[in-house]
């Protein structure tokens, strides 16, 4: 009976470990989603400002009749 014990208590001892194990590279890989997320929305956020740049420098120049030379 002491050597099922001993055998049930080195699986859980390794189960545990396994278990830290998956919860790190879990955590890592939330680190690394959070960034790709951060990263996307610092993109969409300049895209969004060269739309309103380009929207802007079409509107001032259909206001502004081009000049023949």
């Amino acid at each position: 009976k002491s050597q099922q014990i001993e055998v049930l208590t080195e699986t859980r001892n390794k189960l545990l470990e396994e278990i830290e194990s998956v919860s790190n590279t879990v955590a890592e890989k939330d680190r690394k989603i959070s960034s790709l997320l951060e990263n996307m929305q610092e993109m969409e956020d300049r895209l969004v400002q060269l739309e309103e740049l380009t929207n802007q420098q079409a509107t001032s120049e259909q206001q502004q009749p081009l000049q023949s030379v």
